[in-house]
């Protein structure tokens, strides 16, 4: 499967403190208009197919057949993500953890780094987002991303509710001025 029809421009996104740039966030918190969004482990129970390179796998998004994560109701995530032609993923697992509405937040396996996500256009089957690290390795950058939730094998292609619903939380990153990284080719199975 392709996610062809959704064309993602990488920029380069600075940060001041870790990674999590404070005019960036005042932005997505301002544009919550008081509303920010709530629930959201509930609504990514199940699984994540992501659809944008994520920043510490940019030198690999030519390779990446898939890249999901499975979410339970507690919060548990484990990643899924394909390299190559392998039928073994890489995986990790890890905690998300809403403590502030509309961020989500968890540590790497090193408990070393905090990733925050930022939640900026969400329904039952699309996410848009800007993750970061209040604390962070030099190697990472921050990045704006898209992921479809509980899809269905065939629905980035040919579902056009799914399409429109993508397209709305693309013009909701757009309108802050963030732009998804490079998108991937999605391979999944679902």
């Amino acid at each position: 499967m392709q996610a062809s029809a959704f064309v993602f421009i990488a920029v380069a996104l600075v940060g001041a403190q870790g990674t999590c740039d404070p005019e960036i966030i005042n932005k997505i918190k301002t544009s919550w208009n008081g509303n920010p969004p709530t629930n959201i482990i509930q609504k990514l129970t199940g699984k994540i197919t992501w659809l944008t390179t994520p920043s510490y796998y940019s030198n690999y998004s030519d390779d990446i057949s898939c890249a999901q994560t499975t979410v339970d109701s507690t919060g548990a995530a484990k990643d899924f993500v394909y390299l190559g032609d392998t039928n073994a993923p890489s995986e990790t697992d890890y905690q998300l953890q809403e403590n502030e509405k509309g961020i989500l937040q968890w540590e790497d396996e090193s408990s070393v780094l905090s990733n925050n996500m930022y939640v900026v256009y969400q329904t039952d089957n699309v996410l848009a987002y800007f993750q970061c690290q209040s604390t962070t390795s030099d190697s990472y950058e921050p990045y704006a991303g898209m992921a479809a939730v509980n899809i269905k094998d065939g629905d980035l292609d040919s579902s056009d509710a799914l399409k429109a619903d993508l397209q709305t939380g693309s013009e909701a990153l757009n309108k802050l001025g963030l732009r998804p990284l490079e998108g991937l080719y999605t391979d999944c199975k679902f």
